[in-house]
């Protein structure tokens, strides 16, 4: 009788823990289930931590889920590089959203919208690369007390279509600093100083092409020869007949015409790379001038008749070519 009884209990506890082992597995199945829909959906609203804290509800639910974990790696590598985007991380925010591209089992969104945001840190940090370029040869400039010729490299940056966003806060805040500094000093020169000033031999091919590639120069050329301290500025003070449009590459490209050429050797000094070349032009942008160097000679262009589909000598193509070679 006793035996009787004590399997009865047995089976009794039995069948009591297995039902609560059968609900408890259920209800982490089902809460696994959950957290993982959640946090899909809180991936489609942008709401990246809420989505971290949902998969990691479900990685602890399921530790050995491929998806689940996929997902929390995702999502955790984007929010970093977002993180470093901010910070002007811009390399580290590149590999986290390559990390993002590379996981297995995880989000084609996330997958997608990582894509997006490596092209952006490409352009970031090509823009950045560029800025620092520009900013370095202004400062170059200042230290040689060439300040309108500072001020209007420095105009390459200030006046970019991107320069606003924040990932070049730092850059813009140290480019507007510095033509404060060349102001302060362009206000002290003479008119004839301040046209001094605006001449450098040694500008940058190099940076020429930089501000070129950031896509500022025709901007950056008419802001500088605006300026109340520039070259431009001064002489119109001085002489308010004057025709201080010959200061300005894309009012007068005419003025600039022969400006590359070496008046002691006749070479060619040209150092821009143009597809317009014509007669006009020598298509190497080296060598004796010749034809290329005289717009008078048979077979050049008049440097009068210019337009941006008729440019032999790159005014337009390459105008910082031309930007400090005003006397």
């Amino acid at each position: 009788m006793k035996k009787w009884i004590w399997a009865l209990i047995a089976v009794v506890i039995i069948a009591v823990g297995g039902g609560w082992y059968y609900a408890a597995h259920t209800n982490s199945t089902q809460a696994y289930a959950s957290s993982v829909s959640n946090g899909k959906t809180a991936l489609k609203d942008a709401s990246y931590t809420e989505a971290k804290n949902d998969f990691q509800t479900a990685v602890d639910k399921k530790p050995g889920s491929k998806e689940a974990n996929a997902l929390l790696n995702q999502t955790q590598h984007f929010i970093d590089g977002n993180t470093q985007m901010k910070d002007k991380e811009f390399t580290s925010a590149k590999k986290s959203y390559v990390a993002v591209k590379n996981e297995k089992n995880g989000s084609d969104l996330m997958v997608k919208r990582a894509n997006s945001k490596v092209k952006t840190v490409n352009e970031v940090i090509k823009n950045d690369g560029l800025f620092k370029q520009i900013y370095k040869e202004a400062v170059r400039q200042h230290n040689d007390k060439k300040y309108d010729a500072s001020n209007q490299t420095l105009q390459g940056i200030l006046t970019a279509r991107v320069i606003n966003q924040s990932y070049y806060s730092d850059i813009k805040r140290k480019a507007t600093d510095l033509k404060k500094s060349n102001d302060k000093e362009l206000k002290k020169m003479s008119t004839k100083a301040k046209q001094a000033s605006a001449m450098d031999a040694n500008q940058s091919a190099s940076v020429t092409n930089a501000v070129n590639e950031v896509g500022s120069t025709q901007a950056a050329v008419k802001a500088n020869a605006q300026s109340s301290n520039s070259a431009a500025a001064a002489t119109k003070k001085a002489n308010p007949t004057a025709n201080t449009s010959n200061f300005n590459v894309y009012e007068n490209p005419g003025e600039y015409a022969n400006r590359f050429v070496d008046p002691t050797t006749g070479q060619n000094m040209n150092t821009s790379n143009s597809s317009n070349a014509t007669a006009g032009d020598n298509s190497n942008n080296t060598g004796n001038a010749g034809n290329a160097g005289n717009a008078n000679n048979a077979g050049a262009t008049d440097p009068n008749n210019y337009t941006a589909n008729n440019d032999p000598y790159n005014v337009y193509t390459n105008p910082g070519e031309y930007a400090n070679r005003f006397n």
